[in-house]
């Protein structure tokens, strides 16, 4: 079986996307919001982010347009990150 496309067209070159890596722009946030939040807030965002890394790899998800966010909810919803307000 082949490979999931990330995009059908890449106008972006690879070097720019390594960049724009979750985990780069965890880092980021985390440079950012490290001197505005507790340290239990920060805590809880390092716990989530580190889910988020893992669920990237472990269902190999490549942010493409043929994923959809919505088929991540119930594995969200298990870890309490996210619920129904409906």
């Amino acid at each position: 079986m082949s490979e999931k496309k990330r995009y059908n067209t890449q106008v972006i070159s690879d070097e720019i996307l390594e960049k724009l890596s979750l985990e780069n722009r965890y880092k980021f946030v985390n440079d950012n919001l490290s001197t505005i939040l507790t340290d239990k807030q920060f805590s809880f965002l390092k716990q989530v982010q580190e889910y988020c890394l893992n669920y990237e790899k472990k269902n190999k998800i490549t942010h493409g347009p043929d994923e959809d966010i919505y088929d991540w909810y119930a594995d969200f919803g298990k870890e309490g990150y996210i619920t129904d307000l409906i």
